[in-house]
Order: structure tokens, then C-alpha cells, then sequence
């Protein structure tokens, strides 16, 4: 318990204060005439405090053994790779995904909340690198341990596996509140969620999780991509996508292979 206790305090507390006093006691630059640099920071700020919320949620409601039950399971690196692969790959398919559901629902699906992540991320800066790895590192890893490892497993203990996943990627989707990544979220969640269930571990879902995220940002923030040309008529170029698609069916099947089910037989959830 004092293990978990001071893991949780060194990973989301101290950064949590680090970013607070920042913000609280550096000289505000706008007033010297500069560029402000606080709104990565304070995206950051945010987005480790509600990570930080997530997997405090997920100890206070998984009982007896807290995290410790959830993160217990470790599948091989091999595993852990062909994730981590998944998500890299899963990312440009995303993204197309995100681009042909705006430009063919545009009442529906905007594109202004990933533009303005992308805004944050542009701009090398201190602040736009500590929102890139708070946004490939926390995120994935709370999100991962409260979807994946407490909702998931709780919808396990009442219904079929194929039922708990989808429910699980509905709420996984309903956190990110906005039409468009809502979408490219419920369709990670049930990737993520097979996997968590074929594996019997939430580690392969949090390497997938980080290689989409990690993926994406630093796209952005190297300035490899424009965010206006991939979500917009022109999108990635066809043969990326392909290339990404066949990958992660590739990558997905060599996970599906080499994990065993529960009792060493697949699950007929």
C-alpha cells in the first residue's frame, strides 16, 4: 500500500506541483512582449491532474489490492512490441478515419479540438514538449488503468467479453466529449480491449495507447505533418495508410497467436 501510495505521489503529485509553481511564479510573458508559452503548460497541468483523478478513481473502487491487481499481469516484450507497432500503425488509420468522417459529416465531426492540441504542440517550446509527453505518457497510462483495467474487468464480471468491450470503449470514448475523437476513441477502445482480454493484461493496451498518442504528437510537434492537409481533402497519402492498415492486421494477429486466454484456450465471450 505505501509502494503504491508513493509511486502515485512520485508520478502525478510532484509534476502536478512542479507545473503549479511554474505557472504561479514565472514572470508572465506577454508583459516583456513574448509569445506565452502558458498554455501548453496549463494543458498539461490539467490534463496530469485529470490522469492523476482516473487512476485514483481505479484504486478507490478495484478493492482489495488496488493497482497492484490491475498492473499485475506482464505479458512478454515481444507483446508489449507488436503493441506498441499496433499503435504506431493504428495512428495513421485514425487519423483517416478522423479525416473522411469530417469531410462527410461535417455538422457532426469538427476538427477544432485537434487543431488546437495541435496548436499547443506546433510551437517548440518547454511547455509544448511537457504537454507532448504528458499527453504519450500519463494519458495512455491513466486512461489505460481505469478503462482497460478497472471498467473492463468489472463489465467482464457481468457479461460476455465481446459485450464488456464494447461498453468498456463506450465510456472510454464518452471521457474525450467531443464528436470526432470520441470516434477514433470507441474504435482504439475495442482494439484495446481484445487485446487486454486476449492478453489477460492492460500493459499491451498502454503500449498501443502510447504509440498512437506519442505517434501523433510528435508528428506534430517536429512539425512532420500538417494538421490542416491530413484532416483536410487531401489526407495522408493512400499508400501510408495501406501500408499502416496491413502492418497493424499483421501485428494484430502475431499478438492474437502468441497470447493464450484465461486457462490456455480462447474465450468464447
Amino acid at each position: 500500500m505505501l509502494a503504491s501510495l508513493a509511486a502515485f505521489v512520485a508520478v502525478w503529485v510532484v509534476p502536478i506541483l512542479v507545473m503549479l509553481a511554474w505557472l504561479i511564479f514565472h514572470p508572465s510573458p506577454a508583459a516583456a512582449g513574448q509569445s506565452s508559452d502558458s498554455s501548453p503548460w496549463l494543458a498539461a497541468l490539467q490534463l496530469l491532474v485529470l490522469e492523476g483523478v482516473l487512476v485514483a478513481t481505479s484504486a478507490f473502487f478495484s478493492g482489495t489490492g488496488g493497482l497492484r491487481r490491475i498492473t499485475a499481469d506482464r505479458p512478454g516484450i515481444i507483446i508489449i512490441l507488436l503493441s506498441l507497432v499496433c499503435g504506431i500503425t493504428l495512428s495513421a488509420v485514425l487519423t483517416d478515419v478522423a479525416r473522411t468522417a469530417i469531410e462527410y459529416f461535417p455538422e457532426v465531426f469538427k476538427s477544432d479540438v485537434l487543431r488546437g492540441i495541435a496548436g499547443m504542440l506546433e510551437v517548440p517550446s518547454t511547455g509544448a514538449f511537457l504537454f507532448l509527453i504528458t499527453l504519450s505518457v500519463a494519458a495512455p497510462l491513466g486512461e489505460e488503468i481505469l478503462c482497460r483495467g478497472l471498467v473492463l474487468r468489472a463489465f467482464m464480471s457481468r457479461y460476455s467479453s465481446i459485450v464488456a468491450i464494447v461498453l468498456s470503449a463506450v465510456i472510454f470514448a464518452a471521457l474525450h466529449m467531443n464528436a470526432t475523437q470520441s470516434l477514433c476513441a470507441f474504435l482504439f477502445g475495442i482494439f484495446a480491449g481484445a487485446v487486454a482480454v486476449r492478453t489477460g493484461s492492460i500493459w499491451p493496451s498502454v503500449a498501443a495507447h502510447l504509440g498512437v498518442n506519442l505517434t501523433d504528437s510528435i508528428a506534430v510537434f517536429s512539425n512532420s505533418v500538417n494538421v490542416d492537409e491530413v484532416l483536410g481533402p487531401q489526407g495522408l497519402p493512400a499508400e501510408i495508410v495501406i501500408a499502416a492498415f496491413a502492418v497493424l492486421l499483421l501485428s494484430s494477429g502475431a499478438i492474437w497467436f502468441l497470447s493464450l486466454a484465461p486457462g490456455g484456450r480462447e474465450d468464447p465471450g
